[in-house]
């Protein structure tokens, strides 16, 4: 997401409820310690994606600037080598449905949304090799544990090694700590009418892996 402007809720939505959930399959460390091996998220995420059948989530994006406030929300499904379905509840897409069919990596990756996190390089070829980039281009520390609702978490920071700007995106993610989904993610950065905050919380969650069932439902954000 550019450090300037909002992303598209439309283009992006899908990349945050399947990219966000595979990013949380690195190993959690103890609170103020990086996560610095690329390779290691890489394969870890790969590792997730492997064993995923089926993902549901309902997403809910609040974005701030100024006095102003924007909210919306959908539900996410996406079953893997089928189709993934976007049900936009509000905004300006209330009430459609959105279905990708065939949602490869190359498909959902190649938006602006995954394009910024890797400035300069061609749309990776899987989940991997981008979380791997994410790593490569962010500090990425782990900054202790909080509670989302009812759900111990780990939290997170995300910021660019190289920034571009004075004041550069500022990002926190909370992880849910037993079952690896993510539950709040948090950002500010600025632009012209002044500081932008972004608000996506992650609920309704459900996972279905190869081999075993997650906990369904009940992620309370």
């Amino acid at each position: 997401m550019s450090p300037l402007q909002p992303p598209d809720p439309r283009r992006s939505v899908s990349v945050l409820g399947v990219v966000g959930l595979l990013l949380t399959a690195g190993c959690l460390g103890p609170a103020g310690t990086a996560v610095d091996d690329p390779e290691s998220v890489a394969q870890q995420v790969e590792a997730r994606y492997d064993a995923l059948d089926e993902y549901t989530t309902t997403i809910e994006r609040t974005v701030s600037v100024g006095e102003t406030t924007r909210t919306t929300r959908a539900t996410v499904r996406f079953e893997k080598g089928e189709s993934l379905r976007i049900a936009h509840q509000t905004g300006p897409d209330a009430g459609t449905v959105t279905v990708v069919e065939d949602p490869s990596p190359a498909t959902l990756l190649s938006t602006d949304a995954a394009a910024t996190a890797t400035p300069g390089a061609e749309t990776p070829a899987s989940y991997g090799a981008f979380a791997g980039r994410l790593v490569e281009s962010h500090n990425v520390t782990y900054r202790g544990t909080a509670v989302v609702g009812d759900r111990a978490a780990v939290v997170l920071s995300i910021d660019p090694t190289n920034a571009t700007t004075d004041r550069p995106a500022e990002r926190r993610i909370w992880i849910d700590a037993e079952r690896r989904v993510p539950l709040r993610i948090e950002s500010t950065w600025e632009r012209e009418s002044g500081t932008v905050t972004e608000t996506i919380r992650f609920t309704n969650t459900s996972v279905t892996a190869a081999n075993a069932t997650a906990a369904q439902g009940g992620v309370a954000a």
